[in-house]
């Protein structure tokens, strides 16, 4: 059904239950250099060198898109990688906890779980966040190594990273995007804008 407005009564009609705003604004960090860092044991949350980004919403009422895309591999233990999201030094996104279970957006996915020098792997996860405020607000992808002993976690290149066709460099990314709240859309429709 197409979105139609009366122009006597303001009603507007046409609009699907869930619509959403329009975007305003897309920061997007695209990160091409390596990097290598120590993931303690038992589930410590490891902010991900690169993988951040910063965005000033236009509106407190504003929903803010933010999706993270990872490639690398860990030294081992690559079957126990889990990733989330920070607003700041605030984890969001994650499920409510559940006794010992590790809470975590998304799960590495595992592409070879007994090789950890040539085989990387790669995960993509997206949240929707309501961070209520116009100041400046950082998103920072992390990771947790959740096996008994340290590993180390490789950015866009392999544990190996020797130079053959066998052994792959990557990109990641943090993308945001700010959405208008659905009042905020039905507004800018009622105005014109």
């Amino acid at each position: 059904m197409p979105i139609s407005i009366n122009g006597g009564t303001g009603v507007i009609t046409g609009l699907a239950s869930g619509t959403g705003g329009k975007i305003l604004q897309i920061v997007d960090n695209h990160v091409t250099t390596t990097a290598s860092q120590t993931a303690t044991a038992n589930g410590v949350k490891l902010d991900l060198s690169g993988l951040s980004a910063t965005i000033t919403p236009t509106s407190a009422s504003s929903k803010i898109l933010v999706e993270v895309r990872w490639h690398g591999e860990a030294g081992s233990h690559n079957e126990d990688m889990v990733f989330g999201l920070k607003r700041g030094s605030t984890v969001i996104g994650n499920p409510a906890t559940a006794g010992s279970r590790t809470s975590c957006i998304a799960k590495g996915l595992t592409g070879y779980v007994d090789e950890h020098g040539s085989t990387p792997e790669g995960i993509y996860y997206s949240f929707i966040d309501s961070p209520a405020t116009t100041s400046a607000t950082t998103y920072q992808a992390w990771y947790s190594n959740k096996h008994s002993s340290d590993t180390t976690i490789f950015t866009n290149r392999t544990v190996a990273d020797t130079d053959n066709s066998g052994h792959e460099r990557m990109t990641s990314a943090v993308r945001l995007t700010e959405l208008s709240s659905v009042a905020g859309f039905l507004t800018s429709l009622t105005n014109g804008s």
